[in-house]
Formats: structure tokens, sequence, C-alpha cells
């Protein structure tokens, strides 16, 4: 009390920690929110590099983001804050359930569909050239008992031109499929010819692949 006026002593305002660990914890990286997962799967993310100190994170039921590095329990073993940081991660990857896979590939589907189809036409078109000039070849009558041998058919050179060009196009396709499907599930926008030209930079790989799997499939069937 002075001078008959009461004196108001104002106290500094205690900063407000970041709550401690709960069981439950949703992680938001470049405006995509994952979970919810628990503390073991948090460290999990951190030791492969899916969670870093500049990802969002925040209790279930709580709308309050924070940086993950706010977390002792997580990050207790980086001494050194001041280094940079890793860059983050493109994807989170975790358990997802029936639903989620569901509507995850809807939205891929949507979003790619028109290079989905350009992609997949690079082996419908001369697959169905080759369906369509391939001579008709009569099937055996198998009611008498007997089986005959089927007649000896000469295939147009134009059919052979397009399974070359099947089994030529068939890698670009397929990594064309990927890539399509990549860049719509991590919200990266690139050209059509970039695409292209990616999923040809992958041709040898994928060629060494799809023949691998077809001769096991060969083999396999007329083996035993």
């Amino acid at each position: 009390m002075r001078d008959g006026m009461t004196l108001l002593i104002s106290h500094p305002v205690s900063r407000i920690p970041y709550p401690v660990m709960s069981e439950q914890w949703m992680v938001r990286v470049e405006g995509r929110e994952y979970g919810p997962v628990d503390e073991e799967d948090l460290r999990e993310w951190k030791a492969e590099g899916r969670l870093i100190r500049a990802n969002e994170v925040r209790r279930l039921g709580d709308e309050r983001w924070f940086p993950a590095a706010a977390l002792p329990e997580i990050f207790a073993d980086e001494t050194t804050p001041s280094e940079s940081p890793a860059p983050p991660p493109d994807l989170v990857v975790r358990r997802r359930t029936w639903p989620e896979i569901y509507r995850e590939s809807l939205r891929i589907y949507r979003g790619g569909f028109w290079r989905f189809m350009l992609f997949g036409l690079l082996t419908a078109v001369p697959m169905f050239v080759l369906q369509w000039y391939f001579p008709k070849v009569p099937l055996p009558d198998l009611s008498s008992g007997s089986i005959e041998a089927l007649p000896a058919v000469t295939v147009p050179p134009i059919c052979w031109l397009m399974f070359a060009l099947v089994v030529l196009a068939w890698p670009v396709s397929t990594a064309g499929f990927q890539y399509v499907a990549d860049d719509v599930l991590r919200g990266r926008r690139r050209s059509l010819a970039e695409q292209f030209a990616a999923a040809l930079n992958r041709f040898g790989r994928m060629l060494s692949t799809g023949l691998l799997v077809y001769a096991s499939y060969f083999f396999w069937f007329f083996g035993p």
C-alpha cells in the first residue's frame, strides 16, 4: 500500500512447457498428417530418419502442434542441435487400414488417370494390332476322342513387328505406371515428358526383371 493506493506487483508468467509424452500422437509432415502412433513408433521413425526435429507433432485429442524437437524422450540423445538437420522425408511409412488403402488407391487412380491411360496405350495398341492380324488357328475337335495335330500357320511380318514393340514398350509402360502413382502420392508435379524420360532410364532394369519373372513362369509351367 503506497499513498492510499494499492501497488500491484506483477510476476513474470512462466513459460508453459510442452506436454509430456502420451500414448497416441499425430505427426504432420509438409501439411499431411500421419497417425495415430505411439511413442515406440516415434522412436522407430526417428531412428530411420522419417521423423526429424523440424516435424510437428501433437497429442491425440489436442489441437496444438509443436516441433518434435520439444520431445526429450525422442530427441534426448541429440547433443548438437546446432548442426544442420537432415532433409525432411517425402513420406512417412506406417500401418494403414484397408479403408485407408482403398481411399489412397482411389485418389492415386483419379489423380493420374489420363497418364495411366497413355502409358497403357504403349502396349495396348501394338497388342491389339498383333491380335487383329494374327491368323486364326482352328481348335481341334475333341469329341472324337483323338487329338489331331494343329495345322501349320504362317505368321505375317506385321505380327512379329508388333510383338517386338510390345516387348520393347512393356518396361517403359510398367515403369511409367510406377512414376505416375509415386508422383500423385507425393504431391509432386512433373510433366508427362519428364515421367516418360524417367521411365525410359529404367528400361534395362525393368526388362531384366520382366524376363526373370516370365522365365520363371515358363519354367514352372512347362518344366514339371
